[in-house]
């Protein structure tokens, strides 16, 4: 969406923000061309929530003390230095946030809804070729556990 950040606010204004790619160095991007960056996407800010979204993978994936206040300071930072260089507003990290926690919530229904309409291990996943294609698309593993098969077959 065609927001522009902070940082390119006009100097007069006296906002206090100040370019730090481009004030600092004179030759811009040289590892990245204009051609490629779009100046005016600040809303919302992915920065926050590709780093939100990792964080919860990490988390989730851990149960060290230490990878965990990693994943925890991981997107803490990121909201910090996003705002504090001018990069985004906080409405626009609160919007990458939204925006991650609309598609987490997406892939976790689509698994939800993918699971409790065929089984993997049924009679249709068989006879059906695109069983694994379907649980592919939204997320799920498909793979045939000897202890997942044990663990269904006790309960």
């Amino acid at each position: 969406f065609p927001t522009a950040p902070p940082r390119l606010l006009p100097d007069g204004l006296g906002f206090g923000f100040v370019d730090t790619v481009f004030d600092q160095y004179n030759t811009g991007r040289p590892w990245t061309p204009t051609e490629f960056v779009n100046e005016y996407a600040a809303f919302p800010s992915m920065h926050i929530g590709w780093n939100l979204l990792a964080g919860i993978a990490v988390w989730m994936a851990s149960r060290n003390f230490f990878v965990r206040t990693f994943a925890v300071a991981m997107p803490t930072v990121m909201m910090s230095v996003i705002i504090f260089t001018g990069n985004h507003y906080i409405i626009d990290a609160l919007a990458g946030f939204a925006v991650m926690m609309l598609g987490l919530g997406i892939a976790i229904g689509g698994k939800m809804l993918a699971t409790r309409i065929v089984s993997p291990d049924s009679k249709a996943a068989r006879e059906k070729g695109w069983v694994p294609w379907m649980y592919w698309l939204c997320g799920v593993v498909y793979e045939r556990d000897e202890r997942r098969q044990s663990n269904i077959q006790a309960a």
